[in-house]
């Protein structure tokens, strides 16, 4: 393994330990040390505290820039290229392995190493796909070129996978560095992959597209909003989730519309919005779709369209039932307004909870809002990615 290499591989994992960076070279710690010191001042070791062994050696890039021009400078290489790497359908296989992994990665740091390591292995094989054949460290993921090439790839089942798994890998990077990806860039690659579904066999590529998804989704998660916007936003990414895969593909495009293009990213102000009366006196309003589960089934109304599909319902009612959703809305966000919770998953729970408390005080309501509470809970406890990390 060459300095270029090991300072390559610095390069993609930002900030690390000697230990992190053996990983992917085949030199040993001390060698390691002597190389990244060699760098300065592109390189610095960090002298502060960190969990781990005593001892263990931390080292951040301090100047990337310049790391990286130093590494387009130093490079040489076969101007036939190497040889196709052997090795890249079990280096594909561990990328996706890794991304889809880290979805339940508790520990934000673990999860931004594993996304660097997947990255590695990705740009490893990609190295070996571009008829240019560049070095693995000079491959990247938003250039034109790679795309470019990955459309014009003979095999259509190759191009769908490796598109998807630039795709992911570039939405995991800028989930782990606070660094999202154009909404309208989301939207078109959307519009593609539902395209590519049928190329897509297998449970790890299934799982590829649904954290495409889900990564998609935690770009425009709100996080510093009141506790009732996070609900359904949280409550609506979950069940896209829990969609076929080709329906939740086709859903995305329009649900990441609908987040962005408010201004402050928050779809409601409240868990029921009267949008006024019909001439026959029924009332139009958008409410949170929960609260029509545990609606006693002599109160009429009519769905009408979904504005934040799986969450937020508009429909028409009578005015028995829309006063009855009504206070049973005003309820429950007045319990969310004093939650101790911040995560999306307590606030789920926080939900069910308060709908079985509705429930209760209406006779033969038990049954059904048992129902609906199980399905809160279920979706409480379904992992997904965080929402962005604050950029670094």
């Amino acid at each position: 393994m060459t300095a270029d290499q090991v300072l390559a591989a610095a390069a993609a994992l930002r900030e690390f330990s000697l230990e992190e960076i053996a990983v992917f070279c085949d030199e040993q710690p001390p060698v390691i040390a002597d190389i990244l010191a060699s760098a300065g001042p592109a390189v610095e070791r960090v002298e502060q505290d960190h969990e781990g062994e005593p001892g263990e050696q931390h080292w951040r890039v301090a100047d990337l820039a310049g790391l990286r021009s130093a590494l387009r400078r130093g490079t040489t290489r076969d101007p036939a290229g190497p040889a196709p790497d052997e090795t890249a359908g079990a280096r594909l296989e561990y990328a996706e392995e890794t991304l889809v992994g880290c979805e339940a990665e508790p520990s934000a740091e673990r999860r931004r190493v594993m996304v660097a390591t997947a990255v590695n292995h990705l740009r490893q094989v990609l190295a070996t796909t571009l008829p240019s054949r560049p070095p693995w460290w000079m491959v990247e993921l938003a250039g034109d070129e790679l795309e470019h090439e990955l459309r014009q790839h003979p095999d259509p089942a190759i191009a769908a996978r490796l598109q998807l798994n630039v795709a992911v890998a570039r939405l995991a990077e800028g989930n782990v560095a606070g660094i999202p990806i154009p909404t309208s860039e989301l939207i078109e690659r959307a519009t593609h992959f539902h395209g590519t579904i049928p190329l897509l066999g297998g449970q790890r590529l299934q799982g590829l597209a649904r954290g495409f998804i889900d990564l998609a989704t935690a770009q425009l998660a709100p996080t510093a909003a009141p506790a009732v916007d996070r609900l359904v936003v949280a409550v609506a990414r979950r069940r896209l989730r829990e969609c076929d895969l080709d329906a939740a593909m086709q859903r995305l495009g329009p649900l990441l519309r609908t987040l962005d293009t408010v201004p402050d990213r928050i779809p409601c102000q409240d868990l029921y919005q009267p949008l006024g009366q019909l001439p026959d006196g029924s009332d139009r309003a958008i409410v949170y779709a929960d609260l029509l589960q545990i609606l006693p089934p002599d109160l009429r109304w009519q769905p009408q369209s979904e504005p934040l599909p799986g969450a937020l319902v508009e429909i028409v009612a009578e005015l028995a039932a829309s006063d009855y959703l009504s206070r049973c809305a005003r309820t429950l966000e007045a319990d969310l307004a004093h939650s101790p919770f911040y995560s999306d998953s307590a606030l789920i729970g926080q939900v069910a909870h308060v709908l079985q408390e509705l429930a209760q005080r209406d006779a033969g309501m038990h049954a059904q809002c048992d129902t609906t509470r199980s399905k809160l809970l279920a979706l409480a406890k379904a992992t997904v990615w965080p929402a962005p990390a604050p950029r670094s």
